[in-house]
């Protein structure tokens, strides 16, 4: 992602939501400093997604119902699966194995590690509010030293190790992710992008001691999934997969311009035109 096409975005999240700049930046530097020597060549990220049908996984209430809907038809293994945080726990719990894991570290990381231990990229994301969680949980994470790491940040790069992709919440940075590491197609799954919060989400409003706390609480996800969605619907009006951009998150997600509604029938349809573990292009 060109950092000055991505600017004005983040401007705009920043003076939203009060974020830090400096923080911001402050984490992108920790970022480097942890995964210095650890991170993994930014080409065999790309060999996971290149050409490939990708299916983008958020851990909104659709969640289940999508991946369920994915094993029953035995799809699993013919699509690129990139999955968001907190969503990872559920590919565990059927034991599956994520092809890519996006996590800013508030999911259930005894999962993501497991994942990464069993083949999982995991693409490491900082930002101003989780510096502690980066201390605490990357030496974890890299302790498999066959585990494949990736940084990302939204403010400016430092490659090779941390890369700004686009995107801001896991789940639409998930799929800018694909665009960036050049897909083939892009489905979203589990992107419910609503008020109500899925199982697998961080938090939910009853963990929160008082009513206030739990107002901000919505109003300060809602602001941001608000943002998902605008940032998607940016995204389809540049992108440059060539096999479509699709959602199969069902008629409880929102509307998200540029992707089409899709159904399982069509799903097997991409599935069976053409093959997930195809060689990548040079790139």
């Amino acid at each position: 992602m060109n950092i000055t096409r991505w600017w004005p975005w983040y401007e705009k999240i920043v003076a939203t939501l009060g974020y830090n700049t400096d923080d911001d930046r402050k984490a992108a530097l920790l970022l480097r400093e942890l995964l210095s020597g650890r991170t993994s060549p930014l080409t065999e990220l790309q060999e996971r997604v290149v050409g490939k049908n990708v299916i983008v996984f958020g851990a909104g209430p659709s969640l289940e119902k999508n991946l369920s809907m994915l094993l029953t038809a035995c799809l699993e293994d013919q699509f690129t699966l990139i999955v968001a945080d907190g969503a990872a726990t559920a590919f565990i719990q059927e034991s599956v194995t994520p092809d890519v894991i996006v996590t800013d570290l508030d999911g259930r990381m005894d999962d993501i590690i497991k994942a990464g231990d069993g083949g999982s990229a995991i693409v490491i994301h900082g930002h101003g509010d989780n510096m502690d969680a980066m201390k605490e949980w990357i030496p974890k994470i890299t302790e498999n030293p066959r585990t494949r790491v990736f940084g990302t940040t939204q403010v400016e790069p430092y490659p090779p190790t941390v890369h700004n992709f686009g995107g801001f919440t896991d789940g639409d940075r998930a799929a800018f992710l694909a665009e960036e590491m050049k897909a083939k197609t892009i489905i979203l799954a589990g992107m419910d992008l609503g008020t109500t919060v899925g199982k697998f989400s961080k938090a939910t409003p009853s963990s929160f001691p008082s009513q206030e706390e739990q107002a901000n609480w919505l109003l300060n996800k809602k602001l941001k999934l608000g943002f998902a969605k605008e940032l998607l619907e940016w995204l389809a009006t540049w992108s440059r997969v060539d096999g479509g951009l699709f959602n199969a998150t069902g008629s409880k997600g929102e509307t998200i311009k540029g992707f089409s509604q899709i159904q399982l029938k069509d799903l097997i349809q991409i599935a069976t035109s053409s093959k997930k573990r195809t060689p990548a292009p040079n790139a």
